[in-house]
């Protein structure tokens, strides 16, 4: 019986690598326009581009190991059914108990990854790729001010400079500032401009121009022409850590009774948990009946994944608002989810076999 499980079970492993190198094969190659619009804007360096991509992926691989769990049952024992293969396993006597075994080999280390992944080092490396935008958005804003160039200072500042002679002078200088739907436009014969890393700021002289500030499509804007002019802009300053509820390391989360973050740490906790009822609900998705194709269950699986997925999601967002009824909601969707398959694999034991 050992022989026959240790067949399941390198079935699996192949399916489940496929499966799993196709996906994140997407996930990688779905941020890289994403990276280089950031890269391209500068937000982040170009020299780092490919270490963004790899954490951003990284941050997002717990998204998609529930589902390779999933996918590689439904498509090796279904290919296994479709050859016959299990018709004649339980012909000489192996129950479901024992089809779902090699299931278990391998949805226990991947439950083991994904906590490690949801855990530790998902948020780890999301907190990296913040970091990493914000010191680029930081070094550019420091940088010498570009003719013919706009330049960013933060959220909603722009500058545009026609010309910077050899002193550090700026000719024909261009800003554009917006707080909310009110927008603040600059235009002056000349300026300087002071950094302040110190201060995080940026420090702005200008000499004989114009300052427009209003709501777009409104005709109360405000028209004032002056002699000189001084303004400041923050740039973003350098972190010590992250804020973000998704970048925050768990030990954080689990000492904290803010409602973000303690939806944060039930999404965290509740994927591991996943992996194991997807292992155990694949098994009695990819039962096929005789003449059926190996990938007949394949459309059922995925829909039955997305829409656990999703309603997952979705509580875990109602949760950030109300912590209880969230959480108590967000573990009974778990729960009920966890019934059905349990109850789904009792009919299919009922219906089998006796093991041996």
């Amino acid at each position: 019986m050992k022989i026959l499980q240790k067949h399941l079970f390198d079935g699996l492993v192949r399916s489940w690598a496929s499966v799993t190198v196709v996906l994140t094969a997407i996930l990688i190659f779905s941020q890289l326009p994403i990276a280089l619009n950031r890269a391209a804007t500068r937000e982040i360096g170009t020299d780092i581009l490919l270490k963004f991509v790899g954490w951003v992926s990284i941050a997002n691989l717990p998204v998609i190991l529930p589902i390779t769990v999933l996918l590689a049952t439904v498509l090796a024992y279904g290919r296994f059914g479709s050859d016959g293969e299990l018709g004649a396993m339980r012909t000489s006597g192996c129950s479901p108990g024992f089809l779902l075994v090699p299931v278990l080999w391998l949805a226990v280390p991947v439950a083991v990854l994904q906590a490690f992944l949801s855990l530790y080092l998902a948020p780890l490396s999301l907190c990296s790729a913040a970091a990493e935008r914000g010191q680029a958005a930081r070094t550019a804003a420091l940088a010498p001010v570009a003719a013919g160039k706009f330049q960013s200072y933060g959220a909603g500042v722009v500058l545009f400079v026609e010309s910077v002679g050899a002193d550090g002078a700026l000719k024909k200088v261009f800003i554009k500032r917006q707080t909310g739907d009110s927008i603040e436009v600059i235009v002056a014969e000349r300026g300087q401009i002071e950094p302040r890393p110190d201060l995080d700021l940026v420090r702005v002289k200008l000499v004989s121009g114009r300052r427009y500030e209003g709501v777009p499509g409104r005709a109360d804007y405000r028209l004032v022409s002056f002699g000189t002019y001084a303004a400041s802009f923050a740039i973003p300053a350098i972190k010590a850590g992250c804020n973000r509820p998704d970048a925050r390391p768990t030990t954080d989360l689990w000492t904290s009774n803010e409602p973000k973050a303690r939806a944060e740490l039930n999404g965290r906790l509740g994927l591991p948990l996943m992996v194991l009822i997807l292992a155990v609900l694949a098994l009695t998705l990819s039962t096929t009946r005789p003449r059926e194709g190996p990938y007949a269950r394949l459309p059922l699986a995925i829909v039955v994944f997305f829409v656990y997925s999703f309603a997952t999601i979705g509580l875990t967002t109602f949760s950030s608002r109300n912590v209880v009824a969230g959480s108590v909601a967000f573990w009974s969707l778990h729960a009920l989810v966890a019934c059905v398959a349990l109850f789904a694999f009792w009919r299919m034991q009922r219906g089998g076999v006796a093991s041996r």
